[in-house]
């Protein structure tokens, strides 16, 4: 064997790896490996402007790879600014390697300049974290290293490499390339999901993460097709099988189609494979719960310390995704087909589709001209912030890898990952997406574009916010901002300073030759979207959120009908003053046509009236008195005690009626009912409500006792009715001489 250094050694097995490229920011600690470099062209290194950019360009390569994308920096500062990166990888599932110059050995535990504990620091955030105290040994710890990146659920793997040890001389044995480790698919467990399936009468499938690749998107995306089998892309897993497959039904995480929403809560089988079902993909783990009552669970994921982590699990199957996959399309014994999912994939593409909104720049129409335009095999890369959301609902992902986006919601990740994309995939378009404060976080790496010539497409969506931030300030303390206002620089002008051709856009009809400009550019372009902050999301705007807080009264709402349910029904009484809306609301109804009266009180006069008139009456209300009295009075109606907050009766109706009780409920409150309405229509039913005339809270009084009512903007529920699938067909104000309320009819989608 041969005398090298300590550097020459590493590299030498980076190599043996596999290694074709390594991101880094020097630094005096690992001098002898930037020499050792020096003589390796087997290896690209690419130096980066800061090390939270190297750390994120080197996930984002593993994403692209399969393998361990490889980020090497400095002691101290240069290992905290990369810590980022780290967190990215383990919270995505990716492969990836941190190298980290250190003090020297004997210098240890004095806190030397710029010294830390990396093993104890990366610990809580890695795969592994280690030390290597022994140049002999590097062979075995960076085989181990690659080994434990790829096996299970894929990661990070953080090792800290001492100066002098870099440094020594001596002989090493190098270790030979560690293949991937892929788990074979247990053939019973796959006949067993079968089994499952066809005593399912509403599956869905969940996936991406761990481990997914082309192979895999390919195998499952044409297994799913062949049964028609409804796939819901995990959060930011959005490529995990290209769009374009008959039975794709969108994405779970922020703002997903309520229609998919609901399809996951009536699935009576939900097939997790790849995904770890997290808090974004289960919205809080509240969509799927832990225990999932009533839902059958199939999680398959290549690591056995998913299964059974979070969720219980009816059948776990540990498997490499590609031989789980393939098994599946291979599969002989024919499950029955399901027609859930190509209707699935038709209410995606409604949902999809943009329309205009009547901003002045309109990122719905934007992202539609982009993707009607570009190359369908984009690399997509974004960091976080609500800029994403028009691309994640409007854009449509041909399989992976063409997004490149943190799924723990970490911003400035576009930049480096678009270089690490654009270096990875010289021939294909990439795509950068980042907002005024995400691309502030790593701007920089705009030099490092630059200088490597890549090719890339860079949009800054600028609103002058911290939009996210603000959405969520304006929801929970309106009109009172602090922090979320940005004073931005011109961004095409900093773009050209650091050598890329650009150009600002204020309005959408200016976007597309702008577009084809930026095009015809061979390196760098990028494109400053001066928006307006009032579009603070998709289907949301900043006045929508502007509501005051609700008036304590609104909580004690059933407390006070339930102490005077007695009451209630005397001074009720049995005038029946809103029959022409309740005749207009049942004219299209047939004979025995369902209705759910929700917050139906006592069930007199209105339920009654239904009854009488040959409908099946369904009445809800959160107070056991008024329930009481409904069941006693009238026989003739199903009486259910559930506050319509809750509102989950697991069926649809034909009708739904929300009477004088719907704006009892705060704001809040109110915008998510209408995905409950939604949850309880059946195709084509028909919901009336009442709110007040006006956007605002009224206190009125009651058996001397104060009485909320509460109303959002007209075109607040006009927007929420259009979100959740109805069509507004009436409204007006009823009995205006009386200061009445407003009447909204509407009609659920057929």
């Amino acid at each position: 064997m041969t005398i090298r250094t300590g550097g020459r050694i590493l590299i030498d097995n980076l190599v043996a790896q596999g290694c074709d490229r390594i991101f880094c920011v020097p630094g005096e600690s690992y001098l002898a490996a930037l020499d050792a470099l020096h003589d390796t062209p087997q290896i690209h290194l690419v130096v980066c402007r800061q090390e939270g950019g190297v750390a994120y360009a080197a996930e984002a390569d593993g994403k692209l790879t399969g393998r361990p994308g490889i980020a090497f920096v400095t002691r101290g500062p240069g290992a905290t600014n990369a810590a980022i990166g780290v967190h990215t990888a383990m919270q995505d599932s990716t492969p990836m390697l941190l190298l980290i110059g250190d003090v020297a050995r004997g210098d240890r535990d004095r806190e030397a300049f710029q010294e830390i504990d990396f093993t104890a620091m990366f610990t809580p955030l890695a795969k592994w974290a280690a030390r290597i105290d022994d140049a002999v040994r590097l062979p075995e710890y960076i085989a181990r290293a690659y080994a434990t990146a790829m096996s299970g659920r894929p990661g990070p793997v953080v090792l800290a490499l001492p100066e002098d040890m870099l440094r020594d001389e001596v002989e090493a044995a190098d270790r030979p390339k560690v293949p991937c480790p892929a788990q074979a698919a247990d053939p019973l467990g796959l006949a067993t999901l079968m089994d499952l399936l066809k005593d399912a009468c509403a599956p869905i499938a969940i996936v991406g993460g761990a481990g997914w690749g082309p192979a895999a998107a390919h195998s499952f995306a044409a297994f799913a097709a062949r049964i028609g089998l409804p796939i819901a892309a995990a959060f930011r897993r959005q490529d995990a099988v290209a769009n374009d497959c008959p039975v794709y039904a969108g994405n779970l995480g922020y703002g997903p189609n309520p229609k998919l929403v609901q399809r996951v809560k009536d699935a009576d089988l939900i097939l997790a494979v790849g995904a770890r079902l997290g808090e974004a993909t289960t919205d809080g783990y509240q969509l799927i719960t832990p225990d999932h009552p009533g839902q059958t669970l199939v999680h398959v994921h290549p690591d056995p310390n998913e299964l059974g982590r979070v969720y219980r699990t009816d059948l776990p199957i540990c498997a490499d995704m590609r031989e789980f996959s393939e098994l599946a399309e291979s599969w002989e014994d024919e499950v029955i087909h399901f027609d859930s999912g190509p209707k699935a994939h038709a209410e995606w593409i409604e949902w999809s589709t943009a329309t205009p909104n009547g901003a002045t720049l309109d990122l719905g129409l934007v992202a539609t001209h982009m993707r009607e335009t570009l190359p369908a095999d984009s690399i997509i890369c974004n960091g976080a912030g609500n800029f994403s959301g028009w691309w994640h609902r409007y854009w449509h992902y041909a399989a992976c890898p063409t997004q490149l986006a943190p799924t723990n919601g970490s911003m400035g990740y576009g930049m480096p990952a678009g270089v690490a994309a654009a270096l990875r995939h010289p021939d294909r378009q990439v795509i950068v997406l980042a907002g005024d404060g995400d691309f502030l976080m790593n701007g920089q790496e705009l030099a490092t574009a630059v200088r490597y010539g890549c090719k890339m497409l860079i949009l800054v969506i600028d609103n002058g916010s911290y939009g996210t931030i603000r959405m969520h300030q304006e929801r929970d303390y309106p009109g009172r901002i602090a922090g979320t206002d940005l004073v931005n620089p011109d961004f095409a002008a900093l773009a050209r300073a650091y050598g890329a051709w650009s150009e600002p856009i204020e309005t959408t009809e200016a976007f597309a030759p702008a577009l084809a400009r930026a095009r015809e550019e061979t390196g760098v372009a990028l494109l400053h979207l001066k928006t307006d902050v009032e579009q603070i999301a998709p289907a949301l705007t900043l006045s929508a959120l502007k509501t005051v807080p609700a008036h304590p009264a609104s909580k004690a709402i059933v407390d006070l009908y339930e102490r005077n349910a007695q009451g209630w029904l005397e001074d009720r009484g049995t005038d029946l003053h809103e029959r022409p809306w309740l005749d207009r609301f049942t004219a299209s109804l047939g004979s025995g046509a369902s209705i759910l009266d929700i917050g139906c009180g006592t069930g007199e006069p209105i339920a009654r009236y239904f009854i009488e008139r040959g409908f099946a009456v369904t009445g809800v209300d959160s107070s056991p008195s008024l329930v009481a009295i409904a069941a006693d009075r009238i026989p003739g109606g199903e009486w259910v005690v559930q506050d319509m907050r809750a509102l989950d009766l697991r069926r649809r109706f034909d009708a739904l009626l929300a009477w004088h009780s719907f704006f009892h409920l705060a704001p809040e409150d109110q915008r998510a009912m209408f995905a409950r309405f939604a949850a309880h229509a059946n195709p084509g039913a028909l919901l009336m409500f009442t709110s007040g005339p006006e956007v605002g809270e009224s206190i009125g009084g009651w058996r001397g006792e104060p009485l909320y009512h509460g109303s959002l903007d007209s075109e607040e529920y006009r927007a929420l009715l259009t979100a959740n699938g109805f069509t507004l067909v009436e409204n007006a104000i009823q009995d205006p001489e009386r200061g009445g309320a407003m009447v909204w009819l509407a009609r659920a989608e057929a």
